[in-house]
Formats: structure tokens, C-alpha cells, sequence
């Protein structure tokens, strides 16, 4: 289903909801508070005096029924203060106070549907929860190492320092034309919380992200090929999302079982995405120029003019 179509039907529920819960508000101010019903009833006939007053009364007359007006919604906002109640009580109840639970103000996608949307596509991105956490706003730069060893030009604090203004750049100004990217270093170094970061960042911005290890993603592709039958359709929408995403996060390339037939897969996923000029991210413990060796020349033909980052320093697992 499409995203915004989706995020319709959420916020249809949501107005469905809160109508639900007015109505029971109604009934229960009804049995608990009878005058209530008869002043609405009052003010809904002085409303219909109002109307005929200003089509064809004078100032005078239209201004005395006013008057009546502010005096009965003024004593039918009494009755439920002295009952307990705020005198919003039984007001139009709305989830959002911007668009009315309508997703759009003048012309625009109210926030309250974005959100909506963002959470469809940090689902459909296979998230984790370290998406609400590891983002660039919460990035520690003090668990990085500030010292330099002896074959160190610079330290691990200031290369990242560095890579983060441009991984946040990227980020903040990501497009379907934006440059691939390669990030590689050590283990525990930080490339996942940098992918989960633009990752966070993209979506918020309206683009659809597939973020998956390549473990787990070429697991999917052969599912595609090999499942049962009654998962066929299941399979292969899945893989059509892959392909047509707007970014493509490959995390942790070459810790998955490395097979000719893994090979093959992930250089014809890599080279959909370059056919249809899609951007992906690979995030790896590779150095660029192993690729060719633990792979193949063609995926290796595939990537290379992918923009490469290598990410120095210690292994920051189990830090905080």
C-alpha cells in the first residue's frame, strides 16, 4: 500500500477514535448533568433566531439575541465547572491541533501525517530501535580516542570529527541524485551508528530507506529465488522495495557467508540499483582494495566510483 495512502487510513482511524470517545463524553455529561442538554438545546434554537435576525432584523435585534447567546454558553459552561469538569469538555476532540487531524494545512503535509509516514518507512527500512537513539544529534564524539599513537598523523576524535560533518551533510541534503558511498573500517569503529544516523535523517526528509545487513539482505534476495511458491508474490515485493528505495544501506559487507552464488546475487542487486541510478551505502570491514579479492572484479568494477571513507580508531563496543 502506498505510504501516504496508508498514513490516510491512519489518520481516518484516529478521527474515528476520538469521535468515539466525544460521544461517550456526550452521553455521560447527558445522564449526569440533565440541564446541560436542555441549555444545548436552548442555544441551539437562539442559533436559528440569530440566522433570521440577521437576514431580515435590525442591529438592535441581531445584538440582543448575541447577547442571549454568551449568556447561555456562558451558564452551560458553568454547569460543568461546578460539576468538575473543564469547560472544553465536550469541544471537538482533535489528535493534532494543527491540521484537525486532517494531514494537510494549505496545501502542505501537516506534521502529524510526516510522522505517520516516518514510521511506515523505518519499518519498511528493517530498523532497530537504535534508530530513536543512535542519530547525529546524540553522537558522542568524547568515546572516540583523543590521543595519537605513534603511526597516527591524527586521531581517532579528529577523523571522525571530520567524517561527521560530511556524513551529516550528506544527510541533510541527500537527493535520488546523491553519490554512493563506501565506509570501511575496524570492528566496533562506529559505521553502523553513522548508517543509522543518516539513515534517521533521510527518512525524515520523505525518502524511502531499505537498511539491512548483508547478511540478512542476501538471505532475502535468495528467498526470492528459492522459497516456496505461496511466498513468491511476498518475496518479490520485497525485493521490488530493495531495488526502487530511494537509498540503500548495505551494513557489515563481508561478514555474511561468502558463496558464487551470494557473489552473483549481490553484484545483480548492485547493479539494478546503478542501472536505475539509485544511491547505497555500504558500510564494511573491507578495505576498498580486498574487494576484488574476497569478491569478484565485477562487483569491484561496480563500486569504484563509489565516494570511499575509512573510519580509524578503536573498537567502541561496550562504552558509553
Amino acid at each position: 500500500m502506498n505510504d501516504y495512502i496508508y498514513a490516510d487510513k491512519k489518520l481516518e482511524e484516529i478521527r474515528h477514535k476520538n469521535n468515539i470517545i466525544l460521544e461517550k463524553r456526550k452521553s455521560e455529561i447527558n445522564k449526569k448533568i440533565p440541564e446541560y442538554r436542555l441549555i444545548s438545546y436552548e442555544i441551539k434554537l437562539k442559533n436559528l433566531e440569530l440566522i433570521n435576525a440577521i437576514k431580515k432584523g435590525t442591529k438592535e435585534e441581531i445584538s440582543l439575541v448575541e447577547k442571549d447567546l454568551v449568556r447561555l454558553k456562558t451558564n452551560r459552561e458553568k454547569l460543568l465547572l461546578n460539576k468538575g469538569y473543564s469547560k472544553d469538555y465536550l469541544d471537538k476532540i482533535y489528535s493534532c491541533n494543527i491540521c484537525k487531524d486532517e494531514g494537510e494545512i494549505n496545501g502542505k503535509i501537516c506534521v502529524c501525517k510526516r510522522d505517520i509516514i516516518n514510521k511506515i518507512r523505518f519499518k519498511k527500512a528493517n530498523m532497530y530501535q537504535a534508530i530513536d537513539t543512535e542519530t547525529f544529534e546524540n553522537f558522542d564524539f568524547s568515546l572516540f580516542r583523543e590521543e595519537k599513537k605513534e603511526n597516527e598523523q591524527i586521531s581517532p576524535r579528529e577523523v571522525i570529527q571530520i567524517l561527521f560533518n560530511k556524513f551529516k551533510e550528506y544527510a541533510e541534503n541527500f537527493s535520488t541524485n546523491s553519490k554512493s558511498l563506501y565506509i570501511s573500517g575496524d570492528v566496533g569503529v562506529g559505521k553502523t551508528y553513522i548508517c543509522n544516523s543518516i539513515s534517521s535523517e533521510v527518512i525524515k526528509k520523505g525518502y524511502n530507506v531499505v537498511y539491512m545487513t548483508a547478511s540478512d539482505l542476501l538471505q532475502q534476495v535468495r528467498s526470492t529465488q528459492y522459497d516456496a511458491f505461496d511466498k513468491m508474490e511476498g518475496n518479490r515485493e520485497k525485493y521490488d522495495l530493495i531495488i526502487r528505495s530511494d537509498l540503500l544501506i548495505i551494513d557489515d559487507l563481508g561478514t555474511e557467508y561468502i558463496t558464487d552464488q551470494s557473489v552473483s546475487n549481490l553484484f545483480n542487486l548492485i547493479n539494478d540499483r546503478i542501472i536505475q541510478k539509485k544511491p547505497m551505502i555500504i558500510s564494511t570491514n573491507i578495505g576498498f582494495n580486498e574487494i576484488s579479492k574476497i569478491y569478484d572484479e565485477r562487483i569491484y568494477s561496480r563500486i569504484k566510483d563509489f565516494e570511499k571513507y575509512k573510519i580509524l580508531g578503536d573498537d567502541l563496543r561496550g562504552k558509553k
